[in-house]
């Protein structure tokens, strides 16, 4: 299987209405049942569209979140969705991330 047919995701708008909108709901509980404390540095890996990492901005209070998922596309809609000085976003691979060890509190 080459790169390009792993990984063919478009736009992440699409999919936030197919998706995006559930994640949140989820999100909720999931974040309330793992209770990880304020002022957390959080790893989002896989973040997609960026519906949790919206969720743990409103939530959580975190001290930072750094997001990377594989899907340009959906890398850009997060972009343009989340407009927080705490929040990053990166193209990359889960399978080989580009932060050292204990980095984060969360993940």
């Amino acid at each position: 299987m080459t790169e390009m047919s792993k990984e063919n995701w478009g736009a992440g708008d699409p999919y936030e209405l197919y998706v995006g909108r559930w994640s949140r709901k989820v999100a909720v509980e999931f974040l309330d049942w793992i209770s990880v404390p304020a002022r957390s540095a959080w790893a989002d890996v896989g973040c997609g569209t960026g519906a949790l990492t919206q969720c743990i901005l409103a939530r959580c209070d975190p001290l930072s979140i750094a997001g990377i998922d594989k899907a340009e596309g959906f890398i850009a809609t997060a972009r343009r969705s989340v407009a927080d000085f705490r929040m990053t976003f990166d193209t990359g691979d889960a399978a080989k991330l580009p932060w050292e060890n204990d980095t984060f509190d969360a993940a």
